[in-house]
């Protein structure tokens, strides 16, 4: 079987980088994932405030039918990609981003680490952690550049940008 993977891109800043889908660690997540990909899935940046150095791709979810939590952490290391669904609920006052009216069906957060943060990489929310699922981890080759432009979300903001996730056919590459 051929290895698959997905290229994740900061549109705006023109930077990609190569993920490897961890398909025996996390064989549902992935095959969800890249079954849901058969289109690039397109949605606002944003950087972490608790998480350390994370980039993140909050939307609507665009699997068909949701994966449990496997390979799970609360702690990700650099290169890592995780895949996060929430349920919207009626009385759920959260995060502008999390709840818009426009994601009826619930929402589904692709999370980049891209490097080491001071006290460690750990995913805290407003309510305490909360673990991921680990379906993918950037090349070693790609996580420096992917690295510098990400950190420039953080000290610019966002400045409207997107993370472009896609499956990766590495034959025309």
């Amino acid at each position: 079987m051929i290895a698959r993977a997905v290229e994740i891109m900061l549109v705006r800043r023109g930077v990609s980088c190569v993920a490897d889908l961890l398909e025996d660690e996390a064989p549902l997540t992935s095959a969800a994932v890249w079954s849901g990909l058969h289109s690039p899935r397109e949605t606002p940046a944003w950087h972490a405030r608790m998480a350390g150095c994370e980039v993140y791709s909050p939307g609507a979810s665009f699997v068909e039918l949701e994966p449990p939590l496997e390979n799970a952490t609360v702690l990700p290391l650099p290169g890592d990609v995780l895949y996060f669904h929430r349920r919207l609920e009626a009385e759920d006052n959260s995060e502008a981003r999390f709840s818009q009216s426009d994601l009826p069906a619930g929402s589904a957060n692709v999370a980049i680490w891209y490097g080491p943060a001071n006290g460690g990489n750990l995913l805290r929310v407003e309510t305490g952690l909360r673990a991921g699922t680990r379906f993918a981890r950037i090349r070693p080759r790609d996580l420096a550049k992917w690295a510098a432009a990400c950190e420039t979300i953080l000290y610019d903001g966002n400045s409207e940008e997107r993370i472009r996730l896609s499956r990766y056919d590495s034959v025309s590459q």
